[in-house]
């Protein structure tokens, strides 16, 4: 009876120590000041999550875009047909050009807003793409494991020693 005991408090301390490690890593990939997490408006850094599971922890981030920006994304050429809607508008001769609609046909119409500064933006800039150029993989979440992982020993030892289990080697 007193085997099963001490390994019921061991696998619960391993497990402890797996969660342990799982919120270091965590913390890792949310570190902005040694590059891990990209931030641009934060909704990616913000929509990261860690949670328990009978046999440790899973992390993981839940925005749509998370996937293609730690592992890449091919280019992809742009299908399909887009409309906008051009309000009346003064040209610099004085002319005015009346409201009407265009089509772009397997391109796209974006926006661009240059930032000039930490707190300031410029003037619109609108340009005509025919494909989504490629992403790189930034592996934030990866590097995080990778520079985290090697303090599982660690994390366990502390949890063993914490439950009063004793030294382990």
């Amino acid at each position: 009876m007193a085997k099963t005991k001490l390994k019921k408090q061991i696998e619960e301390a391993v497990i402890r120590g797996i969660r342990r490690n799982a919120e270091r890593i965590f913390n890792l990939s949310q570190d902005t000041a040694s590059c891990y997490v990209p931030v641009d408006t934060g909704m990616l850094k913000r929509s990261g999550y860690i949670n328990e599971t009978p046999k440790g922890s899973e992390i993981g981030y839940r925005t749509p875009y998370a996937s293609s920006i730690e592992f890449g994304a091919p280019e992809q050429p742009i299908t399909g047909t887009q409309t906008v809607k051009v309000k009346s508008f003064k040209r610099k001769d004085g002319s005015i050009v009346q409201a009407h609609t265009k089509k772009y046909v397997n391109k796209r119409l974006i926006r661009i807003r240059p930032k000039h500064s930490k707190f300031e933006w410029g003037k619109p800039i609108f340009r005509v793409i025919d494909k989504i150029a490629e992403k790189k993989p930034q592996l934030f979440l990866t590097r995080s494991v990778r520079d985290g992982i090697p303090y599982l020993p660690d994390d366990i030892r502390f949890e063993l020693k914490r439950s009063g289990i004793g030294s382990v080697q």
